[in-house]
């Protein structure tokens, strides 16, 4: 007996599919064991990973007596990290007198941005703020255009100075440090541009 037409056509049609099916499954099946090839291999890293990440001391967790010792930590870890030997000696680290609402001002901050005013405090602390034009060093004023008058501490003639933490990005960060009578400088707050309390 002899398939009609569209019997033989739907017949010729499925063997074909199954083909591609049969195509297809193979590719996965090499697809498959390649991820397991792959899983299995890292697997292996990761526990040799472990293994010497035992063998290794892990870095001590520091704990603060308080703000202060924390804020001079940063500074000096920063200072270390940015500066050469060389550089060292020519920047050396000040006495800087840390203010109350420093801290918590720069532990709010996302990392990136504590990065970067760790960077300023360190630039405040070594006596560069003057140099480096980035900052862009000015007093801060009690209005808004250059001729108002610098904000002055009445209790010791601090005047209180702006400098860039970061630029050209909305509300960018701005730190306001206390230029002390006698040179030496307390570091003030890290606030967003608009910001003009010392």
């Amino acid at each position: 007996m002899q398939l009609d037409q569209p019997l033989r056509d739907r017949t010729d049609e499925l063997q074909e599919q199954l083909r591609r099916l049969d195509v297809e499954n193979t590719t996965l099946h090499r697809r498959l064991a390649q991820a397991q090839e792959d899983l299995k291999r890292l697997r292996s890293r990761l526990r040799a990973e472990s293994r010497r990440d035992e063998d290794e001391p892990a870095e001590p967790v520091i704990v603060f007596t308080d703000d202060e010792e924390w804020v001079r930590h940063e500074i000096t870890m920063t200072w270390l990290r940015r500066f050469s030997p060389a550089d060292r000696v020519s920047y050396p680290l000040q006495a800087v007198t840390i203010g109350r609402d420093f801290a918590e001002s720069i532990r709010t901050l996302p990392a990136p941005l504590r990065t970067k005013a760790w960077r300023c405090a360190v630039d405040v602390a070594a006596g560069r703020w003057r140099e480096v034009q980035a900052r862009s060093a000015h007093p801060l004023r009690v209005g808004p255009t250059a001729q108002a008058t610098e904000v002055v501490r009445p209790s010791d003639g601090a005047r209180c100075i702006r400098l860039n933490v970061e630029s050209q990005t909305p509300a960018a960060r701005r730190m306001h440090f206390w230029l002390l009578a006698d040179g030496g400088v307390e570091l003030s707050r890290v606030v967003a541009h608009d910001d003009m309390r010392p």
